[in-house]
């Protein structure tokens, strides 16, 4: 039984990894910049690519949040969330992925600073 109750163990980390909330504040801090930042001579919000890629993002963060909770539903309904806390992780993990390449792609050679 020992599989078993790692197993188990693990549907209720996944929980914790699928965290939706930090990937929302680095979006929320992109947004910031971009609503501040200029671009050769030209307000960077008002670049349409930047606005696209920051509108997907905002639905992909929409969608991992509902993820989550569907997640905390199925542990209110007393359920073991093993097929919904494996999607959130796999989601959200690679929303990071992507809330960081756009961060990147939008900031450009600036997005390699470390802010002070």
């Amino acid at each position: 039984m020992g599989f078993y109750y790692a197993a188990m163990a693990l549907n209720f980390e996944r929980l914790s990894i699928g965290s939706v909330a930090m990937t929302r504040r680095y979006f929320r801090e992109l947004v910031a910049f971009v609503r501040t930042a200029t671009a050769d001579g030209a307000p960077l919000r008002a670049h349409p690519w930047v606005r696209e890629r920051l509108a997907r993002l905002a639905v992909d963060i929409e969608a991992a949040r509902m993820l989550g909770l569907e997640t905390a539903w199925a542990l209110d309904q007393g359920r073991v969330p093993a097929a919904e806390s494996s999607m959130a992780k796999v989601f959200v993990s690679e929303l990071a992925q992507r809330v960081a390449d756009v961060g990147a792609e939008i900031l450009g050679m600036a997005g390699q600073l470390h802010p002070r």
